[in-house]
């Protein structure tokens, strides 16, 4: 196995990198070290940017995620948990994983991907010496235009409703997705049945996730968040 990663691409510096277009650590880690969230300080009251680092010791590099939520609506949804486990896939409901409680956001995206990163890692092994000017240029100007712009819950809603890349719904959790959106609408007002016709779209995989119907799934998922908010 490749030694960790030398000190001109350490955590130390990459957390200086990102520290210099404004994150910071965000008191959230995994057990272990190799996973670190950061909190953009561009943050409005309605909507927290979060950055997840990761280092993969089988690479030798780092993977990045971006997400944003909002602490009320994410509130309500792990208050809901227990009672919607049944839809969550077993490896979310052992006990040991702790990445639901522990992490800031329920909905993250791969920047790598985006950005169309080898192995979605940084460093690209091709141009490691540049890595930094591949962090803080496409990479700046993607977050700038894809997530630093969402600044309230209708922002967060566009952003989880959207199927454009890097936002499809195929490379994250629906189940989750969709209870988060249902906790988003109620917080603004919004017509529920509405989410629900728009989002039966994505029948098919909710299937493949819980092997139940979305119609029956999203019922089940709007009468529990729903109930938080009278608790």
């Amino acid at each position: 196995m490749k030694a960790r990663l030398e000190s001109a691409f350490s955590r130390e510096a990459f957390m200086e990198a990102l520290g210099g277009f404004g994150y910071e650590s965000y008191p959230s880690r995994r057990p272990g070290g190799e996973i670190e969230w950061l909190r953009w300080s561009g943050s409005s009251s309605g909507a927290t940017h979060v950055m997840q680092l990761h280092f993969g010791a089988t690479w030798n590099a780092y993977s990045m995620r971006a997400g944003v939520f909002n602490q009320d609506a994410v509130n309500i949804v792990r208050s809901a948990l227990p009672r919607i486990e049944e839809f969550l896939h077993p490896a979310l409901r052992d006990p040991k994983n702790k990445s639901l409680y522990s992490a800031p956001c329920l909905t993250s995206f791969d920047v790598g991907r985006a950005m169309n990163w080898n192995m979605l890692r940084l460093p690209q092994y091709a141009s490691r010496a540049t890595w930094l000017e591949d962090l803080q240029g496409d990479t700046v100007n993607f977050l700038k235009a894809r997530f630093w712009s969402v600044r309230d819950i209708s922002g967060i809603e566009s952003l989880l409703l959207s199927e454009a890349a890097p936002f499809e719904w195929m490379v994250t959790n629906a189940v989750l997705r969709v209870a988060e959106l249902i906790a988003l609408t109620r917080l603004e007002g919004g017509d529920p049945l509405r989410l629900e016709r728009f989002l039966g779209t994505h029948d098919r995989q909710v299937r493949r996730e819980t092997g139940k119907g979305f119609s029956e799934v999203f019922a089940k998922l709007h009468s529990v968040v729903v109930k938080e908010f009278t608790n």
